[in-house]
């Protein structure tokens, strides 16, 4: 899978790291939670996902028109209220993403702090906008896809003594029926699925996704009659739940 090039200035890139955090335009109050908005379902591509993403915060909007003027005023704020707030509110700002223009407008937000800042590297306006467009879609699709190739080494050399073991990545339509990442091959046939989710993803409030989920292994076993195994794992694919490891060598020792 492609990755979203940056292609702004490394030093002016570094440089909004303070700012945009120090704004809090990195927040879920202000961008959706994107670690959950980008496993909400399998996306074939890195289009596909900016495409759902501008979608989402569409329907975002869509609720807010239909709130009273103060449930608007508190939704459309910068920064989330120190108040507790109803769950309401939360949802709304968290669970859905934002649109192209309201992104845009994120960068102006940027840009004129760093005018404030004297802007000693030059940034332009719309640089600004990009590098908003690229921390907010890019980066969270880069670690997605950086999570599955690091654990797919790690798991690699894990298992390099077993001559014959393969790793071979699903395409998007297996993808989406079975919920497998990946088909682990030993001497030519499929002895298991990996699927590879975050860490974040066991505390993921979402019943109604997992069982779906399981559903689809269900029928990934009915089909090659191998188990799927769930590999939780962080940017660098180290492997949290190191069961897996064991339980995937175990089906293999039952192979050989």
């Amino acid at each position: 899978m492609d990755v979203f090039e940056n292609k702004v200035n490394p030093d002016k890139f570094r440089y909004t790291n303070k700012i945009w955090n120090d704004l809090e335009l990195n927040k879920p109050w202000s961008l959706g939670m994107l670690s959950r908005l980008i496993n909400l379902r399998r996306f074939k591509s890195k289009e596909e996902w900016k495409e759902f993403y501008f979608f989402s915060g569409q329907k975002r909007l869509e609720l807010i028109k239909k709130k009273d003027i103060f449930v608007k005023s508190i939704l459309t704020q910068r920064i989330q209220p120190k108040a507790s707030l109803d769950n309401q509110y939360i949802s709304t700002n968290y669970n859905y993403g934002r649109t192209e223009e309201e992104l845009k407008y994120k960068g102006f937000i940027l840009y004129e702090e760093i005018l404030k800042k004297g802007n000693p590297l030059k940034i332009t306006l719309q640089e600004c906008i990009y590098m908003v467009l690229f921390r907010t879609i890019g980066e969270t699709w880069n670690g997605i896809v950086q999570r599955e190739r690091n654990t797919i080494k790690i798991l690699e050399k894990e298992f390099k003594e077993f001559n014959g073991v393969r790793f071979v990545k699903t395409n998007g339509s297996k993808d989406t029926l079975y919920e497998v990442d990946y088909d682990v091959y030993f001497k030519g046939k499929i002895i298991a699925g990996l699927q590879i989710k975050p860490k974040s993803y066991l505390s993921l409030e979402d019943a109604e996704l997992k069982a779906l989920n399981m559903a689809k292994n269900g029928e990934y076993k009915n089909l090659y009659g191998a188990d799927v195994i769930y590999i939780y794992s962080d940017f660098n694919g180290t492997i949290g739940n190191l069961e897996s490891i064991k339980n995937l060598r175990e089906i293999i020792k039952e192979c050989i």
